[in-house]
């Protein structure tokens, strides 16, 4: 049967429910096939290209929490590179509906993220550069798992300073060093919860040990 090109309404599974849909666009075999655009009772809409009544290739979606995404399908979902617009904005990647990948990931007002991110829980995890938005001024690059910064990593203060090394559940754990550009020196030590524990040394620029000595909990001995 050859393609038509009409207003249909059939009855499709939509988010775990039997919704009805009315379609406009290409239809044959009883099915969206071709381009045409989707209305859901709940408002959502899909446009895009069919194959089988799913969504294949590129598409626009409006949903009825407000979010819109534009980019590329795989049986009706997310897959490939798309543009998502809601109260979480994210550019990159996606896989089987979730954010896959290397990708841009904005929560206004609160962070700007760019790099990987971990496909089952749609969070920041591998390597990025995060941006806190907060009064501090404070940004990171390094190593996240699962949305924590955790690896090797470097902190940089909003007063120029910054923390470079070993990282766990979102504080300096491990081997690091804290560098003051405007005092023109750095400080070397173990960290463990954010704080300096064990022995280190302030360094100068030209190489000169200022102070050594054990810290415990933050405070030297």
């Amino acid at each position: 049967m050859a393609k038509q090109f009409y207003t249909a309404k059939s009855r499709e599974d939509f988010n775990g429910s039997t919704e009805p849909y009315t379609f406009t666009g290409e239809w044959e075999n009883g099915k969206p096939n071709g381009y045409g655009i989707k209305y859901y009772s709940d408002g959502t809409t899909n446009r895009g290209y069919f194959k089988n009544g799913m969504l294949n290739g590129y598409g626009v979606c409006h949903y009825a929490d407000g979010v819109v995404y534009e980019g590329n399908f795989i049986n009706d979902l997310k897959d490939g590179y798309g543009v998502e617009f809601g109260k979480i904005i994210y550019r990159g990647f996606f896989k089987e509906g979730n954010y896959h990948g290397k990708g841009v990931l904005i929560i206004p007002g609160q962070i700007d993220y760019i790099g990987d991110i971990d496909m089952e829980n749609d969070i920041m995890h591998g390597v990025g550069m995060l941006d806190f938005h907060d009064e501090k001024g404070e940004y990171y690059v390094g190593q996240l798992y699962r949305g924590k910064r955790e690896g090797y990593g470097k902190l940089i203060y909003g007063d120029g300073s910054s923390y470079e090394g070993e990282w766990k559940n979102n504080e300096q754990n491990g081997k690091g060093s804290v560098t003051y550009p405007n005092k023109g020196y750095r400080f070397e030590c173990t960290f463990r919860n954010g704080l300096a524990h064990g022995c280190g040394k302030f360094i100068s620029f030209d190489g000169r040990i200022l102070k050594e000595g054990l810290w415990i909990n933050g405070k030297i001995q």
